[in-house]
């Protein structure tokens, strides 16, 4: 623990309140009670759950100079929020710190308990105020969520500017009918013949069939198969599978199919004559499931295994209900939007704890940081558009499924690709 600041007695409840600064290395020695944390926040979000957080931590995915904010009252923790913080920040030119945020982070809410929202977001602000009074972000929370709303309620409170940047929506899915009304609501007639005739395509190569594991072997076995499966396809050419890194390996063994039994993951998988053609990863926390990988086997690209597991899983959903709802953990536009009928606004809450010309700091800010993201789409639509011209000319070979049928195609990063 490298910082502590007590607050006076709470007078309604006659109870201390407190915030507490924990160093990385030290933080699973709050993990029970951080798990507890968990299962009384006003809103779900497995990436900051000790699980997922600490297989990341453990598997060095950078960046690691992350410090957990801890919001307290008396003994019990109703904060949660892991930053990192700018070396040499100046302002104007980039936030002083922000929520924690890895390549595997898809979502950066606060975990706050939902009936200590007030003191939680307090406490957690003011531990942020002393590392550091000036620019901070929050990137891809859910807009309208309870506890973006909470935030922003504290942040009017102190006079606080704040505003959203880079606001798209993700797609989402609930039980709220049978599979057969989803259908018939959400998927087009002609649509819904492809995916069918896809399926029975599929069938004729050999014994089809779709699998669930969320524990014990089974998962263990689904998780190595997603490793080769993903390493086989554009993600392994490309050098950006999680089996192309020894740490990324690492990581995923442990959030996915963990032996010490800390793993909240469920796979999901189309098999034929036993061997896997597609799979997703979903990862839980409390009752919503977050879709955070997904991959297919691309000899089989025409005839859309992916989107054909994608149909299977939300049978599965509307008929066992499994979760009370699903995140697409997506970046933007992807495939899946076309089959889950919800949806979250998403976007980064930015906003300045400065003492003076906060305000003014914050708009410049926002000017910079959209000048740079303009710059970056740029580059990578000239980076695109180079690779064409290679493939066109014979001198590149295809990637991101290139030829596949638009409804299997990967999105490119800027489109927001589920990762």
């Amino acid at each position: 623990m490298i910082a502590l600041r007590s607050l006076d007695v709470n007078p309604i409840f006659n109870s201390k309140e407190e915030f507490k600064i924990i160093e990385a290395k030290a933080v699973s020695n709050i993990a029970s009670t951080w798990m507890d944390l968990c299962g009384r926040t006003a809103e779900d979000n497995v990436y900051y759950t000790p699980n997922y957080a600490l297989a990341i931590l453990d598997a060095n995915i950078p960046p690691g100079d992350v410090i957990f904010l801890t919001a307290w009252e008396d003994d019990d923790l109703i904060g949660l929020l892991p930053v990192t913080r700018q070396r040499f920040a100046l302002p104007i030119l980039g936030p002083c710190g922000g929520a924690w945020r890895t390549k595997y982070t898809f979502g950066c809410i606060p975990l706050i308990d939902s009936a200590r929202r007030e003191a939680a977001t307090r406490l957690l602000l003011d531990g942020m105020s002393s590392l550091g009074r000036g620019e901070w972000i929050l990137p891809t929370v859910n807009a309208q969520g309870p506890a973006c709303e909470a935030w922003i309620r504290e942040l009017d409170r102190r006079g606080a500017p704040w505003l959203f940047m880079n606001a798209f929506q993700r797609a989402s899915i609930a039980p709220a009918c049978a599979y057969d009304e989803y259908l018939r609501l959400h998927i087009a007639p002609k649509r819904r013949r492809e995916i069918q005739r896809n399926a029975r395509r599929l069938q004729e190569l050999g014994k089809f069939a779709f699998e669930s594991h969320t524990e014990g072997e089974g998962l263990e076995r689904a998780v190595s198969s997603f490793l080769e499966l993903e390493a086989a396809g554009w993600k392994g050419r490309a050098g950006t599978a999680l089996a192309c890194d020894p740490a990324s390996v690492a990581f995923a063994r442990e959030a996915f199919a963990s032996r010490a039994g800390r793993s909240s993951c469920r796979a999901d998988m189309i098999t034929i004559d036993g061997k896997p053609v597609a799979i997703g990863l979903t990862v839980f926390d409390g009752r919503t499931g977050f879709t955070v990988k997904c991959c297919y086997d691309e000899e089989l690209r025409s005839f859309s295994p992916g989107i054909v597991l994608e149909l299977e899983v939300i049978r599965s959903l509307l008929t066992d209900k499994w979760a009370k709802r699903l995140d697409a953990a997506t970046a933007g536009s992807h495939v899946v939007d076309g089959l889950w009928p919800d949806r979250i606004e998403v976007a980064d809450l930015v906003f300045s704890l400065a003492p003076r010309h906060a305000r003014a700091r914050l708009t410049a800010l926002e000017s910079m940081l959209g000048a740079r993201r303009r710059l970056k789409s740029a580059a990578r639509s000239l980076i695109a558009r180079a690779r064409q011209a290679r493939v066109k000319v014979g001198k590149e070979t295809p990637r991101e499924g290139a030829r596949a049928k638009p409804s299997e195609q990967i999105p490119t990063p800027r489109q927001g690709a589920r990762p």
